[in-house]
């Protein structure tokens, strides 16, 4: 089975103020060398980043990353997934927010080995689901079709009988959304 990953990179960051979160500084790297590195680890055979064109320029995107730029990011992040969906030609779509620092090949082995083409496979973390959030490509046309900024949310809402929810480590899946939540992450970083 084929699989393309996603990277969601093309958002505006609000809740982080003035800094591009993209950018922001983590141990010798930064969020968006972070997920390039991990994507660049896993075995998949399709690299996708959606990204705006600004960022892009100032990216160093490795080669074997198909570059996706979404032009009209103030569509919201459905747009985002719309763009990657349509250059993803594999039978399932992993797609990565920028946003989750602490996350590991480890951590997405467990949704990894659940893929199927008529599954949707996530983390849940304290009975809530989070991301990242794997496709099959049965569920294509739902994600072209999305609008707004709801994401594959709504996909996996309409659909629990194609849900494989992987209870899982809260570490590995923390977002990171705000100025606070970002240096609380920092700190622990020092402390390990």
């Amino acid at each position: 089975m084929k699989l393309s990953v996603i990277i969601l990179a093309s958002g505006f960051s609000r809740r982080m103020g003035s800094q591009n979160k993209l950018f922001l500084p983590l141990g010798t790297s930064n969020f968006l060398r972070h997920t390039l590195q991990l994507v660049s680890a896993l075995d998949c055979d399709q690299r996708i980043i959606v990204i705006n064109a600004a960022d892009a320029a100032q990216a160093a995107i490795p080669p074997e990353f198909q570059v996706v730029i979404n032009h009209t990011p103030e569509q919201g992040q459905a747009h985002s997934v719309v763009l990657g969906t349509e250059a993803a030609s594999s039978d399932v779509y992993l797609f990565l927010p920028i946003d989750q620092p602490a996350l590991t090949v480890q951590c997405l082995k467990p949704l990894l080995i659940k893929a199927a083409i008529n599954r949707i496979v996530y983390p849940v973390v304290l009975d809530k689901p989070v991301n990242p959030i794997l496709f099959g490509r049965l569920f294509r046309q739902q994600l072209l079709n999305l609008t707004g900024d709801h994401g594959g949310r709504v996909i996996r809402d309409q659909y629990p009988a194609a849900c494989v929810p992987i209870v899982s480590q809260a570490a590995c899946f923390k977002d990171i959304d705000t100025v606070v939540q970002y240096q609380q992450f920092l700190a622990k970083q020092r402390l390990k």
